[in-house]
């Protein structure tokens, strides 16, 4: 089996957030191959002909419903993540400007007007009790959880910007 494909840069200097969750895909996906009796490097995690990431999913998903974590919120974060990662391992791409709230718009239904937006604030908290807002305030940008206020579709803020929505891709609900 070629793993070359599989295996992350050897210097650690040179890992990508893609190449981290690539490593641990495999290492995940090896280990799933093991509970079946595969020999540790036996198993062909590139082509996975068992269908151990099927597996692995249903395992995530029976996690959330036994732990109750919320599973469509979790997929959607890991798309956003999927496409942070993505973006940052590709050279060629280019980096748009920090999102604005005027240029989103639900791409299910067209709202232009309140977006439920998942921010992080840092703030100073002491043993009395008191709380002061930190420096930058409140912070978030293309992959911040995004639901429309009016339709309930969710995904990042990056899905619902107008600039990376195709002219007419805007479905309709009326």
């Amino acid at each position: 089996m070629d793993t070359t494909s599989l295996s992350p840069p050897s210097s650690p200097d040179t890992l990508t957030d893609r190449d981290v969750m690539l490593s641990i895909a495999r290492e995940v996906i090896e280990a799933r191959a093991a509970r079946d009796g595969y020999t540790p490097g036996a198993y062909d995690a590139k082509h996975d002909p068992e269908g151990y990431v099927t597996s692995l999913v249903n395992a995530l998903h029976q996690w959330c419903a036994r732990y109750r974590i919320d599973w469509e919120k979790e997929l959607i974060r890991a798309q956003g993540f999927f496409e942070q990662d993505l973006a940052e391992s590709e050279p060629e791409t280019v980096s748009l400007p920090l999102p604005t709230i005027q240029e989103l718009q639900c791409p299910a239904c067209g709202n232009r007007e309140a977006f439920v937006i998942e921010v992080s604030e840092c703030l100073v908290l002491f043993r009395d009790g008191t709380v002061l807002h930190g420096d930058p305030g409140e912070q978030w940008g293309d992959w911040s959880y995004c639901r429309c206020h009016a339709c309930d579709h969710a995904g990042t803020v990056y899905q619902f910007r107008t600039i990376n929505q195709a002219e007419g891709e805007v479905q309709s609900n009326g």
